[in-house]
C-alpha cells in the first residue's frame, strides 16, 4: 500500500473510501478490486 500526500484513482475500478480514525481525522483510501498495486492511503 502506498502512503502519499495526495491520492488519485488509477483505473475505472478504483474506488474512494473515506474513514475516520480515533483522533477524528478523516483518512482517504483508494481500493481496487482489479489490481492490488493500486491501493493507496492519504496521510
Amino acid at each position: 500500500m502506498k502512503v502519499s500526500a495526495s491520492v488519485k484513482k488509477r483505473c475505472n475500478k478504483c474506488r474512494v473510501v473515506k474513514r475516520k480514525n480515533r483522533a477524528g481525522k478523516s483518512i482517504v483510501r483508494i481500493d481496487c478490486s482489479v489490481d492490488p498495486k493500486h491501493k493507496q492511503r492519504q496521510g
